[in-house]
C-alpha cells in the first residue's frame, strides 16, 4: 500500500514537471501542424499536380512524414520549395516573442504557396478560407504554461497588426490575448484529471488487494481445516499398502507352495504307475502261501480286525497292501480296518496334525476316498459319517464305497 501511495505522488509530480516545459513543444507542434495544412491545401490544386491521390496527410507526425505525403502525390517541387525552406525557419521561444514569431512563420507559410507567379489563383479557390481559418486555431491553440507569458502575449500583440489582410482580403489574422488566456486555464484541468485518474486506479488496487487478501486467509483456514483429514487419509493409505504388500507376499508363497504341491504329486502319480508291476511279482507269493494257511488262520481269526494305517490313496482307486503302515504319525490320514475274508473299511483318523496335513490340499487327499457335502475350510475338524468299505484285489485294496465325511 505504501509503494502504491508513493508511486501515485510521484506520477502527480510528473505530470506537472511535464505540463511546466511542454511550452517549446507546443511550438514545435504548431510549427509541424501549420506545415502539414500549407501542404494538404496545396495538394487541392489539382489544376497544378495532375496525379494527387489524397488531399489528407491525417498520420504524418514528423518532417519525414510531410516530405514522404508530397512525394507520393506527386506534389512537385514542394519539399524544395516548401518543406525544406519553413524547416530551417526557427521559432523564437523568448516570453515576449514567442507569439510575433509563431505569427510571422505562419504567414511566410501561407506566402510560399499564395504569393508569386502563377500562386494568387490560390486565394480563389473553395478550400482557401477554411486554409486560412485553420493556420489562426493552431497559432490560438499555443498557451504559454505561466500567467505572466498570458500577459506578455497581449503585450506582443500590440507590437503586430492587429489585422493581417492578405492581397486578396479574403482572410483576416485577429489575436486575441483574452482567448489565450482562457485557453490557458482551460488547459490547467489536465494534470488534475490525470490525478483523479490515478487516484481512481490506487483505490481500485487497494480493494483488489483487500479482497486477495481475504481469499488468502480463507484458503489458508481452508487448507488448516482440511490438513489433519489429509494427514489422517495418508496414514490410512500408508496402512493400506503395507497390507497389500503383505497379501502380495502371502499370495507368492502360496503360489509357491502350489508349485511344490505341483510337483510332490507328480511324484506320488509317477510312483503309482511303477507299483502294480512289483505287485504282481508279489502275489504269486502269497498266493501260493494262502492255501496252506487259510485253513489255520481263518476260523480263529476270522471276527477279528486288523488296524492299519495309509496317508493317502496311492493307488488312485485304492490303497497299496504294500504301503500301509502299522503305526500312525502326523502325516497317516486314514485308519484301515481289514478283514481276514479280503474286505475292511476305512475313515479319517482323529489326529488333528494329520488332519491339518490333509486340510492343507484337500481335493488331493481327501477327494478321491471320501464323499463331502460342505467346503472344507482352515482349522476345521474332519469328521467320519460312514466308513468306506474297500475290498483286496490283488495287491491293492479297492474303494468299493467312499467315506462320507463332513467339516465341523
Amino acid at each position: 500500500m505504501q509503494k502504491l501511495m508513493l508511486l501515485f505522488f510521484a506520477l502527480i509530480c510528473f505530470t506537472g514537471a511535464n505540463a511546466q516545459i511542454s511550452f517549446k513543444d507546443q511550438l514545435e507542434v504548431a510549427k509541424l501542424d501549420i506545415v502539414k495544412e500549407t501542404l494538404e491545401f496545396l495538394s487541392t490544386d489539382t489544376s497544378t499536380f495532375k496525379n494527387v491521390h489524397s488531399n489528407n496527410c491525417s498520420n504524418c507526425k514528423s518532417y519525414e512524414d510531410l516530405k514522404k505525403f508530397a512525394t507520393d502525390n506527386n506534389l512537385l517541387n514542394a519539399v524544395k520549395n516548401v518543406i525544406d525552406p519553413l524547416l530551417t525557419l526557427k521559432i523564437d521561444t523568448a516570453p515576449d516573442k514567442w507569439s510575433e514569431s509563431l505569427l510571422l512563420f505562419k504567414q511566410q507559410a501561407h506566402d510560399k504557396i499564395t504569393t508569386g507567379s502563377g500562386k494568387e489563383k490560390r486565394k480563389k479557390m473553395a478550400g482557401y478560407n477554411d486554409y486560412v481559418a485553420s493556420l489562426n486555431k493552431i497559432v490560438k491553440e499555443v498557451v504559454p504554461d505561466e500567467e505572466p507569458s498570458a500577459v506578455l502575449v497581449q503585450n506582443s500583440s500590440r507590437a503586430t497588426k492587429p489585422e493581417t489582410k492578405n492581397s486578396s482580403g479574403d482572410s483576416t489574422v485577429k489575436n486575441n490575448p483574452a482567448s489565450a488566456a482562457n485557453n490557458f486555464l482551460s488547459s490547467l484541468w489536465i494534470p488534475y484529471s490525470i490525478a483523479a485518474i490515478l487516484l481512481g486506479l490506487v483505490i481500485y488496487l487497494v480493494i483488489k488487494n483487500n479482497e486477495l487478501k481475504k481469499r488468502k486467509a480463507y484458503y489458508k483456514k481452508m487448507f488448516n481445516d482440511t490438513s489433519p483429514e489429509l494427514n489422517e487419509k495418508n496414514k490410512r493409505i500408508s496402512e493400506l499398502s503395507g497390507k497389500n504388500e503383505k497379501l502380495i507376499k502371502e499370495l507368492s508363497d502360496a503360489r509357491q507352495l502350489q508349485k511344490n504341491s505341483d510337483k510332490m504329486i507328480q511324484s506320488l502319480e509317477a510312483k503309482k504307475n511303477q507299483l502294480p508291476d512289483n505287485l504282481q511279482m508279489e502275489t504269486p507269493q502269497k498266493t501260493t502261501r494262502a492255501p496252506a494257511t487259510k485253513p489255520f488262520v481263518q476260523k480263529p481269526k476270522q471276527p477279528l480286525a486288523t488296524l492299519k494305517f495309509a496317508k493317502y490313496a496311492d493307488m488312485g482307486d485304492g490303497f497299496s497292501n504294500a504301503e500301509l503302515l502299522d503305526k500312525p504319525d502326523d502325516e497317516t490320514i486314514f485308519e484301515i480296518s481289514t478283514l481276514s475274508n479280503n474286505t475292511g473299511e476305512f475313515k479319517i483318523t482323529g489326529n488333528r496334525n494329520a488332519q491339518k496335513y490333509a486340510l492343507s490340499n484337500a481335493q488331493y487327499f481327501l477327494g478321491i476316498a471320501c464323499l463331502y457335502d460342505s467346503f472344507p475350510f482352515e482349522n476345521a475338524t474332519i469328521q467320519t459319517d460312514s466308513p468306506g468299505i474297500i475290498k483286496l484285489n490283488g495287491g491293492k485294496w479297492t474303494i468299493t464305497t467312499p467315506a462320507k465325511i463332513s467339516f465341523v
